[in-house]
């Protein structure tokens, strides 16, 4: 049985050459598989994922008459519409740590507004197990964000008729600027890649492969601008040594860009896909991506100790996004326009790069004086 582009359906391929298509999907902790039909019965990918959505819809409406439908019955349906995704573990994590036991037993019905904002605030006053202190207002503001989703995503199927209690109209999100101020020099993208060369910390696997993914999450990092789950998520099918090119993923508005090879890093590729078959992603080498969660555990402990060290200032810190935001910050240094740094970091609004401006070595005085008057 084989993947196909679209979650949750499955094809194969019968010894006469038809290919049948199955479905599968989880309802109330329960698996379900489904098998369509063949293609000479007019089955194909898009019509079994339309097949597949309606068939969670019906089933939900029918469990829950819409309105008895649970909160935990519902993030788990939510879940696995998007199992497909890079964060799609850290949502599983913050359902479990924080909604779970508050909001979980509720019905979609039951939750409001106001229940949400005595959860907002318990969450930002109480300390956590893992840290000792309470949540950052931008992982508050996550979960919020995850209950929101949750909703729209059953309101969208058709298995909920009501609104969401969770959307930033009726439970505010906190004013946060996650933008960063710091970015790796050239002299200290060369000092982190020597440091990953000849890694000696006691807490962090020193084997081999794991020192070959870190550095080829830097080195992608730095030269193609991705997202940590949009390099998690390359393949080598992906890259194109032929044209110089990276098909790249958009994990956050769900669509693919194109981003260039390196002449500094080509090599390595090389190197690093010749074992490798072309369904494998690129870093981990394997027929599953690399959890998020592994690769920031294994290079932020780095980060800290080379560029964090007496930091108090969170938009000062050097953290795993930084090698995008560096990515950003050479581009601008080196005279790129705006609108080709927006298309390079795929951002939808030129506003989102607008913060690299200030980095442009040229402030446009060459250009007036070059104007024929």
């Amino acid at each position: 049985m084989t993947n196909t582009a679209k979650q949750g359906v499955f094809t194969t391929v019968l010894k006469n050459g038809c290919t049948n298509f199955y479905i599968k999907y989880s309802l109330n902790n329960k698996q379900y598989k489904v098998k369509l039909g063949s293609d000479e019965d007019g089955w194909t990918v898009n019509k079994a994922y339309k097949e597949r959505q309606k068939r969670i819809s019906n089933n939900l409406a029918s469990v829950s008459n819409r309105t008895s439908l649970k909160f935990c019955d519902a993030f788990e349906s939510y879940m696995d519409s998007i199992s497909h995704k890079t964060d799609c573990y850290n949502s599983r994590s913050r359902y479990k740590t924080h909604l779970k036991d508050s909001i979980g037993h509720y019905r979609l019905g039951d939750i409001t507004p106001l229940l949400l904002l005595k959860l907002k605030s318990k969450l930002a006053e109480e300390d956590t197990v893992k840290t000792g202190k309470p949540l950052a207002p931008r992982s508050i503001d996550g979960i919020m964000d995850l209950v929101n989703q949750t909703y729209n995503f059953h309101i969208r199927i058709g298995s909920y008729n009501g609104t969401s209690p969770a959307t930033p109209k009726l439970v505010s999100r906190f004013s946060i600027d996650n933008s960063r101020l710091s970015f790796l020099s050239k002299e200290d993208y060369k000092n982190l890649m020597y440091r990953l060369e000849h890694r000696t910390e006691f807490y962090i696997n020193t084997k081999p492969h794991i020192t070959q993914q870190l550095k080829l999450f830097v080195m992608l990092g730095v030269t193609t601008g991705g997202r940590r789950g949009t390099l998690l998520t390359i393949k080598v099918k992906d890259i194109n040594f032929t044209e110089g090119t990276i098909l790249l993923y958009n994990h956050k508005v769900g669509r693919t860009y194109q981003g260039y090879i390196h002449p500094a890093i080509k090599e390595y590729l090389l190197e690093t896909v010749a074992t490798l078959s072309p369904e494998h992603y690129l870093i981990g080498g394997k027929v599953k991506p690399l959890c998020p969660t592994t690769i920031s555990k294994r290079l932020q402990p780095i980060l800290n100790d080379m560029f964090n060290v007496g930091v108090t200032q969170r938009r000062e810190r050097v953290v795993v996004h930084t090698l995008r935001h560096t990515f950003g910050s050479w581009l601008a240094q080196a005279n790129t326009s705006l609108y080709q740094i927006m298309k390079l970091m795929d951002h939808s609004q030129i506003s989102q790069t607008q913060m690299y401006a200030k980095l442009l070595p040229n402030s446009g005085a060459d250009e007036v004086s070059k104007l024929d008057i």
